[in-house]
């Protein structure tokens, strides 16, 4: 199955969201939960290294945004990767 790479511009509206109180390097909040999360937040939530979302990521087995040299995974995406994953 073909992996794709989602783009800034796809999601520009759900980064529309953000205020000025965002932290630094962190998440997209909406609401209680992330919408965007960090490779150190995936690695949490999943209770594995960071290396392996790494690698997750590199084999195109999650799909994620680049922006420069950061990575965001949306929750919806993670969560679906979570369940094909069982």
């Amino acid at each position: 199955m073909a992996r794709r790479h989602l783009h800034a511009t796809a999601l520009a509206p759900a980064f529309a969201e953000v205020g000025s109180d965002a932290e630094e390097g962190g998440a997209v909040a909406s609401g209680t939960s992330a919408e965007f999360l960090t490779v150190d937040e995936a690695a949490s939530l999943l209770r594995v290294d960071r290396k392996t979302i790494y690698t997750a990521i590199a084999a195109r087995q999650i799909d994620h945004m680049r922006l420069g040299r950061v990575i965001r995974i949306p929750r919806t995406v993670l969560q679906s990767w979570m369940r094909k994953s069982r």
